[in-house]
Order: C-alpha cells, then structure tokens, then sequence
C-alpha cells in the first residue's frame, strides 16, 4: 500500500508549496517510497530543471531503506546496471559506514558479502554495536569479518549480544584486544544475570580480570530486584551502591515500603528516590518530611514524570523546606493544567514559564483554546509562546486552523510547523504562500512523515 508520501511525490512533484522537496532531506525520510529510487537512480529534477541527486549517506542510514535496492545494485546508483544512467562516471556509492550501523541491515547480505562494498570493508563498529546483529553470524564469525575483528567494546554493551558466546569466551574474543568490557556489559540491558553468579570477579584472562562494575550493575534497568535480594551483600565482594539502586526504575516498591530504614545497614538515598521514574506518588504523600530522617530531593521530585499534582495542591509552599522548582514543572509531562488556573501567579513567588508549558506534551488544548489571550493573573496575563507551540509534536492543529494568524499578538513559526509532524499536507497545499508572509521550509516539509 503506498504511503501518503509516495501519493504527495506523486501528485506535487514541485512540493507542496510549488517550491520544489528537498531530495537530500527525502533521502533520510522512512516514508520515501523506495520504487521512487529505483526508477530515478539518479535523483529528481527541481522545478527550476536542476538535478538533485539522492544523498547516499542518507540513503544508507534511512531506517526503512531497501536491502533488494542495495543487492540488486551493490556498486551503488548511477551505475551501468540501473535501470537510468546518466552516461557519465558519477556511480554514487553507498555509504558503508552508514549501512554497517543502520538498525535494518540485511545480515543475509553481509554474509553474502563479507568483504563489504566496492573496495569499502564494513564497518565492524558500526556493526558490533547494531542492535539487530546477527548473534549466528557472530557466534560463527568471532574473529571478525575478512580479517577485520569486531568492534568488542561495542559488543559489550549491545543489548542482542548473546550469554552463550560470553561463557565461550569469557577471556575475551580470540583476537588482539579481545576482551570483554566488563564495564559496558554490567549496564547492558539485555545481561543474563547468572553471569555474575558464574563469574563472580569478573571477566578476562587470568591476572588482569576486569571486575563487575556495582554502579553500572545497580542501574541497570533490566536487574531483578529477586537477584538482589539472594546477593544482598553483593557481587564479587563489592557492595550495591545504594543512590543508583534507589534510582533503578526497577525497584521493587513494596520492598521500599516495608523497608524504609533502608537496603541492609544503609539508608535509602532519597535524591535517587526522587529522580526514580517509578516511584509511586503515594509514597511521598504518605511521607511528605521524607523517610528514615532522610528528605526528599524537592527539585528532582518537580521534573519526575510520575509526580502527582494533587501532592503540589496539598503543599504548594514545597516539601521538606524546599520550594518547587517551577521551571521544572512547567516542563514536567505530569503536570496538571488547571495548576494554572488555580496558582495563576506560580508558586512561592515564582512565575510559571510559558515557554516550557506551550512546548510541554502534555498541553491542555481546552485550556489554551478557552484563555487565547493569555492567563488572567493578579497582573499581566501569562501569554502562551506561539513559537514553542508552533515546534510542539503533540500541538492541536485545529487551534492553527482556526487562528491562522496567530493570537495574542504573536504569529505562528511557519519553519517550526514546515517540521512538526502534526502538520496536515492539505493544509500546506491550502495554503502554499505560508502564514503571515513566513513562507514554509521545504527541507522541512520534505522531512515529514504524513497522515492520510
């Protein structure tokens, strides 16, 4: 089914607003319809009758590029095999870096062609640390690829590399400088925690093992709070540390709750309490002085996306002495919009920022549309930021539908809405001139993805 792009290259071959797509920024672009390339290896004409060719570089990074393109025409486009040439010696190549590190590599073609592209070997950073990497190529290939060894920094901490190589190998790859980075495997996302209980002291050649890293180890996502709990004093004789364990978003609540002297002989570390995306809200409202004498982080607490607005209802003047942040929670995707309407004139003194509310995801649409003129306070409005709204991805068109000119005084940013995906191709074509004499960004636009 073809995209909405592909239609709009389709039926507007001169953009949407008659200026021309920018053919580099719609190499980069995942909707770029790929039968477009093929049948104009050589890129498109503008409307002024110059020729802009494909920008390889892009073409190799698209995340939803082509792998039949790049393997019916491995020398790259403008070659003697595609299908139109110019009859000149400009073969543009793929970019093999590029290619090496795009997520949707065809790794039947890499095998097929291990010794990269036109002369170009791959990549073996880039595909060491690909997330989608081929653990069967790996497992079968751990010497590298013609005689280029893989990247193992990079292996350390790819999610996709897979426990049973590390257990072949747990001195490191049979390579010069083959050792694992012990230090970016104890934050991979994807470690098979049994690994520590196997190897306790780490990883590598006898003498020179590098040691599990507790840090890295304590904020690891992917940790199971069971494992802790069966090696509460640690690993390999090193300890949890305590401020990234109570910052681990998968920390176990309840454990908290029915714990709150803290994990073993020490205390909680309450800023990483309050800086944890999970922590449930309830946990400071029934604590509002904070736990085990300890208190809370009030700044961190303002920026956490879990954070309760009714706990700012209930202590508007700030926990533990602490003013909130207001900066912060103008930002903050929590946020409750009628707080505005309720404290118009901030909080402790502090006035809220537009800027950051206009732009937060969260905004509330009914809320900007019923006070369009800004917030009523005890002085001058609080007037909305047009130019934050204009480059905000959750923005509710309708309001620039409806105000095309603007309100409050203020435009709309037509370069900030040539990029916002949110914005509707018929309304570019609607209005092909722009708004109030901005004309609109054709990098922008080409930049686009699209909804029918």
């Amino acid at each position: 089914m073809a995209t909405t792009l592909a239609t709009l290259l389709q039926n507007y071959p001169d953009g949407l607003d008659g200026q021309g797509w920018n053919v580099k920024v719609l190499s980069s672009n995942p909707e770029l319809p790929w039968s477009l390339v093929r049948q104009n290896p050589q890129g498109l004409e503008s409307p002024a009758g110059n020729l802009q060719p494909w920008d390889m570089e892009d073409l190799s990074s698209n995340p939803s590029l082509d792998w039949t393109l790049v393997a019916d025409f491995p020398e790259g486009l403008n070659s003697p095999n595609t299908p139109i040439n110019l009859g000149n010696n400009d073969i543009q190549k793929w970019d093999v870096y590029n290619l090496s590190n795009n997520p949707t590599i065809d790794w039947v073609f890499i095998a097929q062609y291990p010794e990269g592209l036109n002369g170009d070997p791959w990549n073996m950073t880039g595909l060491s640390g690909n997330p989608t990497i081929d653990t069967n190529l790996l497992i079968n290939n751990p010497k590298g690829l013609n005689g280029y060894s893989w990247d193992v920094d990079k292996l350390s901490g790819n999610p996709a590399l897979p426990a049973s190589l590390i257990r072949q190998y747990p001195e490191g790859l049979p390579v010069f400088d083959g050792e694992w980075n012990v230090y970016s495997l104890s934050a991979n996302t994807n470690l098979d925690f049994t690994l520590l209980i196997d190897y306790p002291d780490g990883l590598g050649p006898a003498g020179r093992k590098q040691a599990w890293d507790m840090n890295n180890l304590s904020s690891n996502p992917s940790l199971p709070w069971s494992f802790v709990l069966q090696n509460m004093s640690g690993i390999g004789g090193n300890r949890w540390n305590i401020y990234w364990l109570s910052r681990n978003p998968a920390i176990d609540w309840q454990y908290v709750r029915d714990n709150l002297q803290g994990f073993g002989d020490r205390p909680w570390n309450l800023l990483g309490l309050s800086m944890n995306t999970t922590l449930p809200p309830d946990l400071v409202s029934d604590n509002p002085q904070g736990i085990n004498s300890k208190i809370w982080d009030v700044s961190a607490l303002s920026s956490n996306p879990n954070l309760d607005s009714d706990l700012i209802r209930s202590y508007p003047g700030g926990l533990c002495g602490q003013y909130w942040d207001i900066i912060k929670l103008s930002n903050n995707p929590s946020i409750d919009f009628n707080l505005l309407l309720e404290y118009p004139d901030g909080l402790s003194g502090n006035a809220w920022s537009m800027y950051y509310l206009s732009y937060n995801p969260s905004v509330n649409w009914t809320i900007v549309s019923q006070n369009l003129n800004g917030i009523p306070t005890s002085g001058q409005p609080l007037s909305w930021d047009l130019f934050a709204f204009s480059i905000n991805p959750s923005l509710d068109f309708t309001l620039v539908e409806n105000n095309p000119n603007g309100f409050d005084g203020q435009s709309w940013n037509v370069f900030g809405l040539s990029y916002n995906p949110v914005t509707p191709w018929q309304f570019v074509v609607n209005n092909p001139q722009g708004l109030d004499y901005q004309q609109w960004d054709a990098s922008g636009l080409s930049s686009k993805t699209y909804t029918s």
